[in-house]
């Protein structure tokens, strides 16, 4: 994605979750949205390829090809998103790139939910020490269940409850004490507090509290 458009789609999301925050709503529930035309999406089921699996180029290639076969030869679709874990994803892009014509149908898409579970798995590791150790630290909030070296996805659940309730609570400090003009984009608030040493110094102390708070009052 273009860094303009990849800015402004950043910023659109922050403003959005702003106002949720605002508004007293929890900012991990879903949009409240109905398609105008009410119509659901049509599911389909087809008959499962056995004997492939996503680890080996020549199952994907017989996967792609059973998929242009159906869809783009016998129903003659434009494009079509294919999804799949990021090892499937990987081998889609690197089949693109290795045969250039004809494939313009396809559009791979890693899936949402393996992709959410590395990024929650980067973001824990790289801000652990600075904003999490203290909570996992204080109040027996998930202290046994959340570490920094989260070391399988089968955790999942408890990291995912640990990260929403500390999002939640950032959040709602944030719209409760910074003028709403500094919340307009993340570089405008960081802009607006970057000489604002002693709100940085207590702000996960004050998170740590919004955390507690939000805890007992379940």
């Amino acid at each position: 994605m273009d860094s303009d458009l990849r800015s402004l789609n950043n910023n659109c999301m922050w403003g959005y979750y702003v106002s949720v925050s605002a508004e007293g709503m929890r900012v991990d529930e879903r949009p409240n949205y109905w398609p105008i035309n009410e119509n659901k999406t049509r599911v389909v089921y087809r008959e499962p390829l056995l004997g492939v699996g996503t680890a080996s180029r020549s199952d994907i290639a017989t996967i792609i090809a059973t998929v242009y076969k159906k869809c783009v030869v016998e129903q003659g679709f434009k494009v079509v998103l294919l999804v799949g874990d990021f090892q499937t994803f990987g081998h889609m892009v690197r089949w693109n790139k290795m045969n250039k014509t004809g494939n313009s149908w396809m559009c791979p898409v890693p899936g949402e939910w393996h992709w959410w579970v590395h990024s929650l798995m980067a973001i824990n590791q790289e801000w652990w020490d600075t904003n999490f150790s203290r909570l996992n630290a204080q109040g027996e909030f998930c202290e046994k269940g959340v570490e920094r070296k989260w070391d399988g996805v089968e955790k999942f659940n408890r990291y995912k409850f640990f990260h929403e309730t500390y999002i939640i609570a950032a959040m709602q400090y944030l719209t409760e004490i910074v003028p709403a003009f500094a919340m307009k984009s993340p570089s405008m608030l960081v802009e607006t507090c970057k000489e604002n040493k002693g709100a940085m110094q207590c702000e996960s102390y004050r998170i740590y509290q919004l955390v507690e708070n939000m805890l007992t009052s379940c």
